[in-house]
């Protein structure tokens, strides 16, 4: 009997034995291999990015810093190191609000295409003086414009602006710096440099 009792008593233990072996793989089998975690690419909150310009002969920038607002792009700072009129400054920042091919409205989207982009539009620019009919859209034309010897910018007007005549205020070069009028604005149709003065 005792004998027997034995024998009951080691398969028992035996069994449990095996028992908690297979659980305790189970368990293991459920834990990572390594703790290192997939780590999400964060959009930032806000990023900066740079438009070169040459004007007359030297290097400059426009800085702008645009910042996440709820799903939307905005537009927190323009600045430059090329001293510019505000009035510039204020046409560029309505600019801004109305074409996607310069600035997408939805932050995550323009964020990656400047990230792509590594921050900086110097297409944006364009330094040639084209023919009658030969304008493409550019943000700024930097050319002199009246051929008086000054370097002029041209910066485009889309709050003025059809969609097959764009239009472009420009900012007058002088020995005294770059200048607007704004009792005079003069801006150029694209479709040859055709001025038109407002008052």
């Amino acid at each position: 009997m005792k004998k027997q009792n034995l024998i009951i008593l080691l398969s028992l233990i035996f069994l449990l034995n095996i028992n908690c072996t297979s659980k305790s793989k189970d368990t293991q089998t459920n834990i990572p291999k390594n703790n290192i975690s997939v780590e999400k690419q964060i959009t930032p909150d806000s990023f900066t990015f740079y438009i070169p310009l040459n004007y007359d002969k030297k290097e400059y920038s426009i800085k702008v810093v645009c910042e996440k607002d709820s799903i939307y792009t905005d537009i927190s700072s323009i600045t430059s190191n090329l001293l510019l009129p505000k009035e510039f400054y204020s046409i560029l920042q309505d600019n801004f609000g109305l074409a996607n091919w310069v600035m997408h409205t939805d932050y995550k989207t323009a964020y990656e295409i400047y990230k792509d982009l590594k921050f900086k539009r110097p297409d944006l620019v364009e330094y040639k003086k084209s023919k009658f009919g030969e304008f493409s859209s550019k943000l700024l034309y930097i050319v002199d414009v009246d051929e008086d010897g000054y370097v002029d910018i041209l910066l485009l007007d889309l709050q003025n602006s059809m969609r097959d005549n764009d239009v472009y205020v420009m900012f007058k070069g002088s020995k005294n710096g770059i200048s607007y009028k704004d009792f005079s604005i003069k801006r150029l149709s694209m479709d040859g440099i055709k001025q038109v003065n407002t008052l």
